[in-house]
């Protein structure tokens, strides 16, 4: 049976196995020197036998302990689980030396300071530095119930100053190694993420240039058979009767906002993804859509009806152009989602302080996971879509500090509101500019 995958590791879960192989391997050199003066000072300042063989054997066993951990560091790194592992069994070997040693009147308390100071470096606000702090308190406790019981085990006077300060330097020359080493750790990860940060920023604008000059080629070249386009129709203009001189006006100003978008991609600065508000006849705003997307309507078999919510002409301050644009991909995706038989509204209407543009459809609706999805780029259910219809729309919307706003049941349609703001007293929320 194959083993299950583990998880990523992190680029802090890197430093703590390097810093934490590096600490245990150093550890022995660093308690081992400690214990022998310890036993030395407890020996010549005529501490009891029995205490001298309780700290002896202590030490002994967990130097052997350190020492197993130095040589499987030798092999591999250790993991953050062993490591806490680690240190939660050098507390309990210090818990058992204090015991032998006065309990809390030992002169080997300063050293539950070590293990618990690397850990709360190494893992900071996480589980393992929570679990280190209730072992820390958990050996306090008992060391200070049990302190009746250890009292004839308190070091001599004058042994015991001399292995407090042996423990305060080792227990410092312990959290040197753990701590400074993370730090060091931490400050060269820094560093790579600041080199790699500005390699990305140069790629970046390397890309963005390669991507202009790319559009305004793109741009020179359209805008040739867009011309002669234009050409013709303004010839077949000349003799069109009545109904044909009306659609032919509608090419020719589609041409025309063609030639605009184009020439904005052309343009330094993309200024596309800036919004300027005129006064704009939405009545005229909105016809100008039904003349485009009335033929594609008929053809699928649905209709394309506009509900004004009043016949007088309603001139607003909003981007002209911006949202005809939005309110055609809405109104397209509309007619796509609507079956032959089915009818797509448009209605507008102006509140207090803003306009509301509505395209209600009968069409197939969506669940509640579409409806929460709708608008994202990429994102769409329909075969050959893109889904960056909805996400214009959206930008359009949030560049004019409003917002769209979807309602929509199963098999009974869905409604698309722009909200447009009529004054806008603050920044636009950041927008997706990229469709713009």
């Amino acid at each position: 049976m194959s083993e299950p995958p583990r998880p990523p590791q992190t680029p802090r879960d890197a430093q703590v196995r390097v810093v934490a192989t590096e600490f245990l391997r150093l550890r022995p050199w660093i308690v081992g020197p400690f214990f022998a003066f310890a036993l030395v000072a407890l020996f010549v300042g005529g501490a009891p036998v029995r205490q001298i063989v309780a700290l002896g054997t202590a030490g002994s066993l967990a130097l052997a302990f350190f020492s197993y951990e130095r040589r499987v560091g030798a092999r591999r790194l250790a993991d953050g689980g062993a490591f806490v592992r680690s240190l939660m069994i050098t507390l309990a070997g210090i818990t058992f030396a204090c015991g032998a040693t006065g309990g809390m009147e030992s002169p080997l308390l300063p050293m539950l300071l070590a293990p618990c100071g690397v850990g709360f470096a190494a893992f900071g606000g996480g589980r393992a530095s929570a679990l280190l702090f209730a072992g820390v308190c958990a050996v306090v406790s008992v060391l200070t119930l049990a302190s009746g019981a250890l009292a004839p085990f308190a070091v001599p006077h004058g042994p015991r100053r001399a292995v407090l300060a042996a423990a305060i330097v080792c227990s410092a020359l312990l959290l040197r190694v753990g701590v400074a080493g993370l730090t060091a750790a931490h400050a060269r990860t820094a560093d790579r993420l600041a080199l790699v940060g500005d390699e990305l920023a140069r790629a970046s604008q390397a890309r963005v240039q390669t991507i202009e000059a790319l559009g305004a080629r793109v741009a020179h070249e359209v805008k040739n058979p867009l011309a002669a386009i234009r050409a013709l129709v303004e010839v077949m203009l000349e003799s069109a009767e009545a109904r044909a001189h009306k659609r032919l006006s509608v090419v020719v100003a589609e041409v025309d906002r063609i030639e605009k978008i184009v020439d904005g991609y052309g343009a330094p600065g993309h200024p596309l993804d800036t919004v300027t508000r005129a006064p704009t006849d939405v009545a005229e705003l909105v016809a100008s859509l039904v003349a485009v997307l009335e033929a594609r309507a008929s053809r699928r078999g649905v209709a394309l009806r506009v509900d004004a919510a009043d016949d007088d002409a309603m001139v607003v301050s909003i981007d002209h152009d911006r949202v005809k644009e939005a309110l055609l991909n809405l109104t397209l995706n509309a007619i796509d989602a609507t079956p032959a038989g089915g009818t797509v509204t448009l209605s507008y209407a102006r509140g207090a302080d803003a306009l509301e543009l509505r395209v209600v459809d009968t069409g197939t609706g969506m669940d509640a996971d579409t409806l929460a999805r709708v608008g994202t780029p990429y994102f769409t259910r329909r075969e050959g879509g893109t889904g960056l219809g909805a996400a214009h729309a959206r930008a359009v919307a949030e560049r004019h500090g409003g917002r769209l706003r979807y309602e929509s049941h199963v098999r009974h349609g869905t409604t698309a509101t722009l909200h447009l703001p009529l004054h806008q007293d603050r920044a636009p929320r950041d927008a997706d500019d990229s469709h713009l």
